[in-house]
């Protein structure tokens, strides 16, 4: 009984605790109304604006991403296009320079005949030309033999 007895002495439950717990609650009740209220609401609006930038962030990495696909696929059908083109002008060059190597042959083979014939006609007249001399040179030989002495030269004298 003698520790009952201490605590009840350093409790005392007079008016003055009623009006300091009064006076507590009542600090309580302003303090919350005019501080942790405005704080609280003060933190609701930055989490929400961190959320909604979070949000933003989030939505703008997406379009980033859904614009990136669409550039890289964009740059893919712009590359396959750049390449066919170039497989049609080159197979149009290469068309060109075979229609081109053509057409130079048909003339170079053209000029060849041309020129072989040519060649031809002057052999020909050459051979008809030397066919006459040798004719006549024959037949200076034959008079010649014919009028010389009838023994023939003898080789080396």
């Amino acid at each position: 009984m003698g520790s009952f007895a201490v605590l009840a002495a350093v409790i005392d439950l007079d008016a003055t605790f009623f009006f300091q717990l009064g006076v507590f609650l009542t600090l309580l009740v302003v303090l919350h109304r005019l501080a942790f209220r405005p704080m609280m609401a003060l933190f609701d609006r930055r989490r929400a604006e961190t959320d909604d930038r979070v949000r933003k962030a989030i939505e703008g990495s997406q379009e980033a991403e859904r614009l990136t696909e669409n550039y890289t696929r964009e740059m893919g059908a712009v590359a396959a296009k750049g390449a066919e083109k170039k497989a049609r002008a080159r197979e149009a060059a290469l068309r060109a320079v075979s229609e081109l190597l053509s057409r130079e042959r048909a003339a170079a083979a053209a000029w060849m005949e041309g020129e072989l014939a040519k060649a031809s006609r002057e052999i020909d007249t050459t051979r008809n030309i030397l066919k006459g001399e040798v004719e006549g040179l024959a037949s200076q030989l034959t008079t010649m033999l014919v009028e010389s002495p009838s023994t023939p030269p003898r080789p080396g004298s």
